[in-house]
């Protein structure tokens, strides 16, 4: 009989699901039963998955979204969004979640049955403070797939290395190899970061969710740290080599297929001109 798994995703793009419907079709060819809550609708039931996507957060996502140009703002070298609509989204997206009584319920009920249980859940490392926090209490095995692996926040918080000599702030094109100055800067971005952290859980996340779940919710931050295993979008052959602890699973590429044959018109198009070499984009 399988496990009933749980996964879930609070992030405002659709990009976020994809790790999930891999892993989640993976689970259910073994046998297991598996649920995506996102805010978006099709990429979980296309994928033969069960499909949970509460209406008033899929609203909340979809108005907060509809002006974003995430490519064009990094061609421009630019922030893709501000700071401010960064922070508040993890308060105001997990209150659109929290309102809908229905939802909340069905989250930590498999179906909303009072029997049922989940057996696992895989939440995701982008904003997963309001997921931790309906789940407390309910005695699930947690699991973080950190979608956006530049996000280092919650696993070093479980304890894993991020020195900021090395870990370079992913909203600017700063690698490993920084010359003197530009760690200082970099140390500077990474402090500022950490603290619109706090201010938007102690300022904002925590009482939102204690107004809904009450007082009795411990500091959110305390739970991410309790998560025993982070999958992590990521690998040392394609992204910075860091000293990750063993609860910190490298899991890159989880999402790619085997590659396929090519049609008879590309073939032959790739084939064409002596030097037998094309570059494709």
């Amino acid at each position: 009989m399988g496990y009933n798994v749980l996964m879930a995703t609070m992030g405002g793009t659709k990009s976020h699901t994809i790790p999930f419907v891999a892993l989640g079709s993976s689970l259910k060819a073994r046998g297991h039963n598996v649920t995506l809550l996102s805010a978006f609708s099709g990429p979980a039931a296309n994928n033969g998955l069960q499909e949970f996507v509460p209406s008033m957060f899929e609203a909340y996502v979809g108005n907060y979204t509809s002006e974003w140009d995430l490519i064009g703002a990094r061609f421009r070298d630019e922030m893709p969004i501000s700071p401010w609509d960064a922070m508040r989204y993890a308060w105001e997206a997990c209150e659109a979640l929290l309102r809908d009584e229905i939802s909340v319920s069905w989250l930590r009920r498999s179906e909303g049955d009072p029997r049922a249980r989940w057996d696992v859940a895989v939440l995701d490392g982008a904003y997963p403070e309001c997921l931790l926090g309906i789940l407390y209490g309910e005695d699930v095995p947690t699991i973080m797939l950190n979608t956006v692996a530049l996000y280092s926040g919650s696993i070093s918080r479980q304890g894993n290395p991020s020195p900021w000599s090395v870990t370079p702030y992913f909203g600017k094109s700063l690698t490993q190899d920084m010359n003197f100055f530009q760690r200082i800067l970099n140390a500077a971005y990474l402090t500022t970061l950490r603290i619109m952290h706090w201010i938007m859980i102690s300022g904002y996340l925590q009482p939102v969710l204690r107004k809904y779940l009450g007082d009795q919710l411990p500091d959110i931050r305390d739970l991410t740290t309790e998560i025993p295993l982070t999958l992590q979008n990521s690998h040392y052959s394609v992204a910075d080599s860091v000293p990750y602890l063993a609860n910190v699973v490298n899991v890159a590429c989880l999402h790619c297929k085997p590659a396929t044959q090519l049609s008879l018109d590309l073939e032959t198009f790739l084939q064409r001109g002596e030097s037998r070499s094309s570059k494709v984009a």
